[in-house]
């Protein structure tokens, strides 16, 4: 049938450097990694494959501890059922200035 290297596929983008009079297609290497749709689909595909559904937290992990501030944002925001409660650190009093 062939090797599996056959099948293997990766998106190429365009050069944004293109100038006329070269190739019209200019593929200069496979499209950039997103780490927040990688850790969206390997969660997804952990559940999917093995059914179990008690997930660590997103939080613990160490895909997720890398992420910077704004792909942790973006990572809620497609991920919304994992994002933590808003009001998880709310309290009703603050300390007045005799301490109470």
């Amino acid at each position: 049938m062939g090797s599996n290297a056959a099948m293997t596929r990766r998106l190429k983008k365009p050069n944004p450097n293109y100038q006329s009079g070269k190739s019209p297609l200019a593929f200069t290497g496979t499209m950039e990694k997103d780490p927040v749709k990688e850790l969206t689909d390997a969660r997804r595909t952990y559940v999917a494959r093995t059914g179990k559904t008690d997930l660590t937290p997103v939080e613990k992990t160490g895909a997720f501890k890398k992420l910077s501030k704004k792909q942790k944002r973006r990572y809620y925001e497609l991920n919304p059922q994992e994002a933590p409660a808003e009001n998880a650190n709310f309290t009703l009093s603050k300390k007045t200035l005799l301490g109470v």
